[in-house]
């Protein structure tokens, strides 16, 4: 008696792990020249901010490996792609400003954002105590404070006693308000 099965969805099976440092599919993604954002900009010597900002083109099938001993997921990008991408703009001077040029001065231009500064602050955000095991999260408001936001995922709160903090503007608890309109935060 012969027993056939038909597989109708392919069957995924992680390669296994090289010691504690990544994924057997991350090292031969890395073979065939595939590569997380930092390592493909060492290469390219590009930003790592300006390939995960603009080089998703870059990322076949959405391709991520997991690196690490906790398993991170790590987008990889098509170093060769980006390559190809970077050596289409011209080489001569009066055609300068080709594809990449622009892109990288846009994001240049993104990032370099002007600093704002905002004066009689009410600042919320959550402060936590106790242990490890039992933590315990206090919320903590302070009228007329000092925000100075730099364009970036952070902002620096000066407080009215003179101490300062960095938070991140999405961070959960995290709410500055100017006049009840809020400037970070939910």
């Amino acid at each position: 008696m012969t027993v056939t099965t038909k597989l109708i969805q392919p069957i995924l099976i992680m390669s296994g792990y090289s010691e504690f440092s990544k994924s057997n599919n991350a090292i031969s993604a890395e073979e065939e020249g595939r590569f997380p954002a930092s390592r493909a900009a060492k290469r390219l010597n590009i930003p790592t901010g300006f390939i995960r900002d603009c080089c998703q083109f870059a990322r076949q099938n959405n391709e991520y490996h997991h690196v690490s001993k906790y398993y991170n997921e790590v987008a990889y990008y098509d170093a060769a792609e980006i390559q190809r991408w970077i050596d289409k703009h011209p080489d001569t001077e009066e055609e300068a400003g080709g594809p990449f040029d622009a892109a990288l001065a846009r994001w240049r231009c993104e990032q370099n954002k002007p600093q704002v500064v905002h004066t009689n602050v009410t600042v919320t955000w959550l402060e936590w105590g106790g242990t490890r095991s039992h933590p315990h999260a206090s919320e903590r408001t302070v009228a007329g404070c000092t925000v100075r936001d730099e364009g970036g995922k952070f902002v620096t709160v000066f407080l009215p006693d003179g101490r300062a903090m960095r938070k991140g503007k999405d961070t959960r608890g995290f709410e500055a308000t100017v006049n009840g309109q809020s400037i970070c935060g939910p």
